[in-house]
């Protein structure tokens, strides 16, 4: 019965963030307050739904899991993160 109460859990309580069809710019958003860092994107339409999540304890794995599905590519300058869509 333990393991099906865990399972019950919210997704923050296990350090992650989950989005179902939510906005690009409010997953933006979170990721920000997450990580404490700017996110400026170029080429991308943040009124798209956005389904999926991140974990809270990894920022590489994090933003791999919002832009892979969405083919955006990334760089990171310092405490900010540069979004493109070629």
């Amino acid at each position: 019965a333990k393991e099906k109460e865990e399972t019950l859990a919210p997704s923050w309580l296990q350090n992650e963030s989950q989005f179902k069809s939510m906005p690009y710019k409010e997953v933006l958003a979170e990721f920000e307050r997450q990580y404490n860092i700017v996110i400026i994107s170029e080429n991308i339409d943040k009124n798209q739904l956005f389904t999926g999540s991140f974990t809270h304890n990894n920022m590489d794995l994090a933003l791999k899991s919002m832009t892979l599905p969405l083919h955006i590519t990334y760089s990171k300058n310092n405490h900010t993160i540069i979004l493109k869509r070629d």
